[in-house]
């Protein structure tokens, strides 16, 4: 993900060409490997185990380790032995931009504090991509007037990560005043106890982003943005969301799935209250997520 975020900013400046980020990300890929993979390197897991772990994540909003430990496959020491073991990414950044010849020194290490200035976000993202912590990642890319959309925005990019493509990257959210669609789009609705909306969450097309999301997500080959595109972003969603409605009903509050809206004509929607938009980076293709209450 970092490696993605800051090789896409490196791109858009014109100080690396597509092709050697590519080249760049293959080169983060292979040096760090999934926690699943090293467990069962280790020994410490078999394969069906982590599969096991894979899917239960479609269902649940944790990280692997976590899930590994309630299922009675890793203890907490073993989760920390194996975290020691996954390099960190924006290490390994740095280090295959030197190996490449692209930017060293003392260039490399301004790179992320050029970004997070050229982008307006928060300061402290700058520690958070150093760190790889994806939850404080994702926080710094929510200003502080969008904070009542954080555990939803937080629970949709780790369910993208987790069950659509892991090198995802990210843009700041903003505050839109109305959404204008062509017609590619899936919406959700979620209710609360009195059967009032309490937000919506949508999955936009943007320069080809939401069909490569459909593909990744049904695991497909959807070569048009037909109704089978649109099912799929929509179970996406209803994925999505179905965490979220799980988690608050641990705290006591009720809420409801409505039917995904799969939008297939062209239409304007516009927001009572607060609309946001989270711009997404999905292998290079641009795909929308609106949220609104």
């Amino acid at each position: 993900m970092v490696a993605n975020i800051l090789g896409y900013y490196l791109v858009e400046i014109g100080q690396i060409s597509m092709e050697e980020f590519k080249a760049l990300i293959r080169i983060t890929e292979e040096e760090r490997v999934r926690l699943g993979l090293i467990a069962v390197s280790e020994g410490l897991m078999t394969e069906e185990q982590t599969r096991k772990v894979n899917k239960r994540q479609a269902k649940v909003d944790k990280k692997f380790g976590e899930i590994a430990i309630d299922m009675g496959y890793l203890t907490k020491d073993q989760v920390d032995y194996l975290l020691t073991k996954q390099h960190n990414e924006y290490v390994v950044f740095l280090q295959a931009l030197e190996d490449m010849d692209l930017i060293k020194g003392e260039k490399a290490l301004e790179i992320i504090d050029d970004y997070v200035e050229d982008n307006g976000l928060k300061p402290e993202l700058a520690d958070a991509l150093k760190s790889g912590d994806i939850d404080r990642i994702i926080n710094g890319y929510i200003p502080d007037e969008l904070m009542m959309f954080k555990e939803q925005i937080g629970i949709a990019i780790r369910t993208i990560i987790r069950c659509v493509d892991r090198e995802v990257a990210l843009k700041k959210a903003t505050i839109i005043q109305s959404l204008k669609s062509e017609g590619v789009g899936s919406f959700q609705t979620v209710d609360d106890a009195d059967g009032d909306a309490a937000f919506t969450m949508g999955l936009m097309e943007e320069d080809g982003g939401f069909l490569k999301a459909a593909n990744l997500f049904a695991m497909e080959d959807f070569h048009n943005l037909d109704m089978d595109a649109l099912d799929s972003c929509a179970e996406l969603l209803n994925c999505i969301n179905g965490l979220y409605v799980s988690m608050r009903s641990t705290q006591g509050i009720d809420l409801e799935l409505l039917p995904p809206d799969m939008m297939a004509e062209k239409r304007i929607r516009t927001a009572d209250n607060v609309m946001c938009e989270i711009p997404l980076l999905i292998r290079g293709e641009k795909l929308r997520l609106i949220l609104w209450n």
